[in-house]
């Protein structure tokens, strides 16, 4: 089976970078949660990226979120077939009172 290529959209970047700043300096006990959980979502995403479900409330067409439970972001992503690529837009906590843009 072809794996898929992940690519992150420079926000989305931003947006892991901050998250790992953050879960470093307040996560004590789990400096290296955040940083381990994407990679297995990484992994989940370049074997089976139709596993997530598509998030309807945005103006991207089928986009999809995976969530990460123990840090409770969810990963936003559109999937492209033609060049076999899942592309990552946004990680964004699940608590927050709004969606990314």
């Amino acid at each position: 089976m072809k794996r898929y290529r992940i690519e992150f959209s420079p926000e989305a970047t931003r947006h892991a970078e901050q998250v790992q700043d953050w879960w470093s300096a307040n996560r004590s006990k789990a400096p290296g949660l955040f940083r381990r959980e994407l990679a297995v979502a990484i992994r989940q995403l370049r074997r089976a990226p139709h596993s997530a479900p598509a998030y309807v409330a945005t103006d991207v067409p089928i986009t999809r979120r995976l969530l990460m439970p123990r840090t409770r972001h969810h990963v936003y992503f559109v999937i492209d077939e033609g060049a076999h690529t899942v592309r990552v837009y946004a990680i964004w906590h699940a608590s927050r009172g709004s969606d990314p843009r």
